[in-house]
């Protein structure tokens, strides 16, 4: 990852937060950024019964990390791995540098099939929710009206 010029290491940022006692494994992936180029992007899997926050992970880090290493994302999600138990973060980067909004400013999580190819987006939440379609038979999420001319 290298973000305003400055090399950060994923392995670290990683070792960081494997120390939190919420955290059960986590990958650190490179989010585009448009004023550093990239930045530190955690996705974390939490133990069973465990609860934590971005904040709360966000504030973890930094006691522990240079501001810059950082995670400015995180995103609590079972982590792909194959039968191996290899993470695999080439999947965690398709989801990491996936839009997140729409410029109405509705949220939505990637969803991704096997192969690792974009399939859908999720809708979190949404400023028109009145105006959701529930899906047919040729759809594989819903939609809503008003973001297909946001997309």
């Amino acid at each position: 990852i290298i973000s305003g010029g400055e090399n950060i290491s994923s392995v670290e940022v990683e070792g960081a937060l494997m120390h939190h006692p919420a955290v059960s494994l986590c990958a650190v992936v490179a989010l585009a950024d448009e004023k550093w180029g990239e930045v530190p992007c955690a996705f974390i899997e939490l133990k069973d019964g465990a609860e934590a926050t971005s904040d709360e992970i966000i504030k973890f880090a930094r006691e522990r990390l240079a501001g810059f290493k950082t995670p400015k994302k995180v995103v609590f999600q079972e982590l792909p791995k194959p039968s191996a138990g290899k993470i695999q973060k080439i999947a965690l980067r398709r989801i990491a540098d996936a839009r997140w909004s729409f410029p109405c400013g509705c949220l939505f999580r990637p969803a991704f099939d096997a192969d690792l190819n974009f399939t859908h987006r999720i809708i979190l939440s949404c400023c028109r929710p009145d105006e959701h379609v529930a899906p047919s038979a040729d759809q594989v999420c819903c939609t809503v009206v008003a973001l297909a001319r946001c997309i």
